[in-house]
């Protein structure tokens, strides 16, 4: 190829780049930062020191949906990502996180309060029935809507806490812990939400016989799903895992019955 002829493919790609630097400046509104005053050259979208986007001049309405539709999409896509695995693949989500393999799922806090939300939506519609007397109207109301969320607040660190009891030789730290113990409560408030709206479903045309059979399914699932969570994320034989995961769920289970003991005792006194 002539030397003449690659100086001027050079010249072109320089006088484009130079013109795309051009559109660029004119584009945006100021040439700092926003939101932390730093310096951003014209071909920066992004600000390099808080990553916030650049604001283009007379920002249109387009703009504001093109915005909100490209955060959407991205959560949604994550959620994707995440509820396949929370669902089906017991412990990845976890060992994913420890290994710091993040960006692809929504964070183990973020997923658990989305989902949480979801269900304390379904089970306050799901609750909403014909109660035999007064009584037990008002003790329904008051254990679902002043203390079930915060029992289950303060059973999620406790979880992680006994889990680090029972698995303490293995040294993974109260961190760990609790994501798993994140990661398990949200895919136990998932299922629940699907089994509270089939339960409504049987109800309504009187198979409760069925309905029994589907709370036992789901029991089981999530009891296998736990074990083989701790099977991955422990890394321990199978003998190794069965005996502590039955000292955990007696103790777990020990600690639940408990705190509802304790609530019923508060309403009793207060009621």
């Amino acid at each position: 190829m002539a030397y003449s002829t690659i100086r001027r493919r050079i010249d072109a790609k320089v006088t484009f780049f130079v013109r795309v630097l051009a559109d660029n400046k004119d584009k945006y509104h100021d040439d700092n930062c926003a939101q932390c005053g730093a310096h951003l050259e014209p071909s920066f979208s992004f600000c390099p020191n808080c990553g916030q986007k650049r604001i283009t001049k007379g920002e249109k309405v387009g703009d504001i949906i093109k915005s909100f539709l490209g955060d959407y999409l991205a959560y949604d896509s994550k959620l994707a990502l995440s509820l396949k695995p929370l669902l089906f693949r017991p412990g990845f989500l976890t060992s994913e996180y420890l290994s710091g393999k993040r960006t692809k799922y929504i964070p183990p806090l973020r997923l658990y309060i989305f989902i949480s939300l979801i269900f304390f939506l379904i089970l306050n519609w799901h609750s909403n029935l014909d109660y035999q007397s007064e009584s037990e109207e008002r003790f329904w109301d008051f254990f679902f809507g002043d203390y079930l969320p915060k029992i289950f607040f303060f059973l999620l660190p406790l979880f992680a806490a006994l889990l680090g009891l029972v698995f303490r030789k293995k040294h993974q730290g109260y961190v760990a812990n609790l994501i798993l113990s994140l990661h398990f409560h949200s895919f136990t408030f998932l299922t629940l939400s699907v089994y509270l709206l089939l339960s409504r479903w049987l109800a309504a045309y009187d198979f409760y016989f069925a309905n029994n059979i589907l709370l036992s399914l789901f029991g089981i699932w999530a009891m296998a799903n736990l074990f083989l969570s701790l099977k991955r994320v422990m890394n321990v034989s199978f003998l190794a895992v069965l005996w502590r995961f039955i000292l955990f769920l007696l103790l777990y289970g020990a600690t639940v019955l408990l705190v509802v003991l304790g609530v019923l005792a508060i309403f009793t006194l207060t009621g």
